[in-house]
């Protein structure tokens, strides 16, 4: 169903080591994902007023042109943003770091707070995979203010958001905000441009047809959401109760602690995403036992194709295409057997 992430469609992969805090993150260029990130302690720190919009838009737009990341859709909520995005270069850990750490910088500044404005938790990076669930994405995204019953319909949101560039295909200019960025600064180009790119496994489609499919998919996930709010009789908060929120504020209920699902992997297609949890599963045993070798001071072995803070931070070597995990490093104290390569893989 479109304009709704289910449960049948995403899967949580584990990692395989309880010991390690956070599973390693497969980077691979042309890969295109959804990107979510919450306000510290859920606080209304983007509450959508003009410079708010401005200060996001800018910075998206000047990661995006940085990087060479093609932006396909964005909405951002009071307490939460979510992008989606194809990296296209395998630079999205570099894109992620410069938008978020240029906004929380601009809006603290523009609320006159010093703490960090995003979430202690990871930013959520799920892997889209297939046409079906970059669409289903792109609508979840877009719905996000009539799902939360804001407004009616999803036009209607005043603050950032790809919907009228995702039906009319354009491009949007804007100014850099005076909010922390100095008029004098020369680092930061005066106006930036922001485009909007069509998602991967629609390129094929006309203009007009793209433009109705996804005007069409909002439509009904609206008219869903209205039935269920009529059902439910639920009274929209509108623009003036967004805009009246205290930047402080947190929504309703939003102090009971939810297990929350973080899914890796999203995929309308069962085989499809067979493969995709098998490449993800493989791409971490590779990893740990990579991991496991450099630790003991081989500074020579391969880690797997997608390994971003190994290489870049401590310039360790990565293969160039997909592999079978490396083998485990003999015990210690035992002197090495001299045999093929494929004899202990295989093994």
């Amino acid at each position: 169903m479109i304009g709704a992430r289910s449960n049948s469609t995403q899967q949580r992969c584990r990692t395989a080591d309880p010991k390690v805090m956070t599973a390693p993150r497969q980077i691979i260029p042309g890969t295109t994902y959804l990107l979510t990130r919450r306000a510290t302690q859920q606080q209304f720190l983007l509450r959508p007023d003009e410079s708010v919009t401005q200060v996001i838009t800018y910075c998206l737009a000047e990661a995006a042109t940085r990087f060479d990341v093609c932006v396909h859709g964005w909405v951002a909520m009071s307490n939460h943003i979510h992008l989606v995005v194809t990296d296209t270069k395998g630079r999205l850990p570099e894109f992620m770091e410069r938008f978020y750490k240029l906004t929380a910088k601009a809006l603290n500044a523009y609320w006159r707070r010093r703490e960090n404005l995003w979430s202690s938790e990871q930013a959520s990076v799920v892997r889209l995979v297939g046409r079906g669930a970059r669409l289903e994405s792109l609508i979840y995204v877009l719905m996000n203010p009539v799902s939360a019953f804001l407004f009616d319909k999803a036009r209607e949101w005043p603050g950032a958001s790809s919907y009228r560039q995702n039906l009319s295909e354009g491009a949007v200019t804007v100014e850099r905000p005076t909010i922390f960025f100095s008029r004098r600064n020369r680092t930061m180009p005066a106006r930036v441009e922001l485009k909007i790119s069509r998602l991967p496994g629609w390129e094929e489609l006309a203009h007009t047809r793209w433009r109705a499919l996804v005007y069409d998919a909002v439509r009904a996930a609206e008219l869903r959401a209205r039935r269920r709010r009529m059902r439910d009789k639920i009274t929209l908060v509108g623009a003036a109760g967004v805009l009246a929120a205290k930047p402080s504020r947190r929504p309703r209920g939003s102090k009971k602690r939810r297990v929350a699902l973080r899914p890796n992997v999203a995929c309308a297609e069962p085989k499809l995403l067979a493969a995709a949890l098998t490449e993800l599963v493989d791409f971490r045993k590779a990893y740990r036992t990579a991991l496991d070798r450099w630790r003991q001071g081989d500074r020579q072995v391969a880690f797997p194709l997608g390994t971003v803070h190994m290489v870049r931070f401590h310039g360790a070597h990565c293969v160039h295409e997909p592999c079978t995990p490396p083998p485990s490093p003999p015990p210690r104290g035992r002197p090495q057997h001299d045999r093929p390569a494929s004899t202990k893989l295989a093994a």
